[in-house]
């Protein structure tokens, strides 16, 4: 029977800001806690030794409270923030090793991130926007803009290619930072606390549209969310971080029956055993 490798190998990642982030290390090592590294050093430890695989086509949400680690950690598997140790494989690329313009193409072309705050460019148009990712791989006009057009589509906003974002509302301005993140193609979709600047309703609509996307497309995403709700509607799996751990990993329903300490049993305590898993 041959194994099939997890898309996605995170070993003993750590992230520490500081200027002694090595004695902080050496603290962890011996089994210091994140307030004891902070008292003793004054740095701060965002991630601290996850280990953790990711299967592909596997929607994973990684949920947890405000600084949790969890924005850290999604940060640190493209390295937008460089790891202090540990080491992120994805596919045969040991992103933790690649020179700069080994990162550089590895971004471009295998992983796509979807932010909260939409980051669209307000002087380009929404066509212009979808089609950023392809311009800055050279991809040739005629060719990146029927890509666009064809994204757009996919998201429902065809109609709307040549308006510019500040004409759009926030789920529209969203699904075109979801139809830009798709235009590349890319295999793995981060997606950092993408829906939390909406309103319910948008952000259940959001919820629902990336469903049904994925159920169609199959891509790998990361799901950062400090709420459990959107945590349990989207996730195939769910990691609970809390102080730079990642401290249960499970399905919903295993998170919600079976939480392992109070901490993880308080997100869940208010959710129904009838909770429409994926629906």
């Amino acid at each position: 029977m041959t194994l099939v490798r997890p898309l996605i190998e995170i070993r003993q990642l750590t992230k520490i800001f500081g200027n002694r982030s090595q004695q902080a290390l050496q603290l962890l090592n011996e089994g210091a806690s994140k307030e004891q590294v902070r008292q003793q050093t004054g740095c701060i430890v965002g991630v601290n030794t996850v280990d953790l695989e990711i299967n592909q086509g596997e929607l994973f949400v990684i949920m947890g409270l405000s600084g949790s680690g969890k924005s850290t950690l999604l940060r640190c598997l493209n390295r937008l923030i460089e790891p202090t140790y540990g080491s992120v494989q994805i596919g045969h690329y040991e992103v933790t090793n690649l020179s700069k313009p080994e990162l550089l193409r590895f971004r471009q072309k295998k992983v796509a991130m979807v932010f909260q705050k939409f980051a669209l460019f307000p002087n380009r148009t929404v066509l212009e926007n979808v089609a950023f990712g392809l311009e800055i791989q050279n991809i040739e006009k005629m060719e990146r803009q029927r890509i666009a057009r064809e994204k757009l589509s996919l998201v429902g906003l065809d109609r709307w290619a040549d308006d510019y974002p500040q004409n759009l509302s926030g789920g529209m301005q969203q699904r075109v930072g979801l139809a830009r993140a798709l235009a590349t193609n890319a295999d793995i979709l981060l997606m950092d606390e993408a829906f939390s600047a909406l309103d319910p309703l948008t952000r259940a609509d959001m919820q629902k549209e990336l469903l049904n996307l994925q159920s169609t497309l199959h891509k790998t995403i990361i799901f950062i969310t400090h709420d459990v709700n959107e945590a349990l509607r989207l996730g195939d799996r769910i990691g609970v971080m809390r102080d730079g751990e990642l401290v249960q990993i499970g399905t919903p329903e295993a998170i919600v029956n079976s939480p392992v300490d109070d901490y993880v049993a308080s997100f869940v305590r208010n959710v129904g055993a009838s909770y429409a898993w994926k629906g």
